[in-house]
């Protein structure tokens, strides 16, 4: 959330503002700490081996 937090601002902030810069940096640590807790977690929240799968990871299409 915070990442997405620190890109609605952008408008208010600017792209290379401190603010933006601190925040992006703070939420890029974040995820980096959840995915090395989740890789070493023994009941993970989400299983980072589903990634490797295209169908899971890639973007899906819609067309008939």
């Amino acid at each position: 959330m915070l990442g997405v937090y620190t890109i609605v601002q952008t408008g208010r902030y600017g792209w290379g503002s401190a603010h933006t810069v601190a925040l992006a940096a703070l939420a890029a640590l974040l995820l980096a700490g959840f995915v090395l807790r989740q890789a070493r977690a023994a009941s993970p929240l989400l299983p980072l081996r589903m990634f490797r799968s295209r169908n899971a990871s890639g973007p899906t299409s819609s067309r008939s």
